[in-house]
């Protein structure tokens, strides 16, 4: 690791995004992050891809106990996306 990496603490890290980043994964993995990473960007979206979506709901839902609710929580999607993504998934117990 660069020395000017390596010398980084929480306080002097570049931005708010980064120190951020060192409270939930660590300082650390921060300064790996930017000893090799350096002039990339990152986008974090807030919503899963609709395949992982499917296979989630494939492999999670639960029709005796309808738990709907709590999976489009978990996804950051609405009841009626669920009922869409069950109804499209090959196989899927759909509502």
């Amino acid at each position: 690791m660069a020395p000017l990496i390596d010398s980084l603490t929480a306080k002097n890290l570049p931005n708010n995004d980064m120190r951020q980043l060192a409270e939930e994964i660590g300082l650390d993995a921060v300064k790996v992050l930017l000893d090799r990473c350096r002039g990339m960007s990152f986008y974090v979206p807030l919503k899963m891809p609709p395949a992982f979506c499917r296979e989630y709901l494939k492999a999670h839902y639960n029709p005796d106990t309808n738990n709907v609710m709590p999976m489009a929580r978990d996804l950051g999607i609405t009841v009626r996306q669920v009922y869409r993504l069950l109804r499209h998934t090959p196989g899927g117990r759909g509502a």
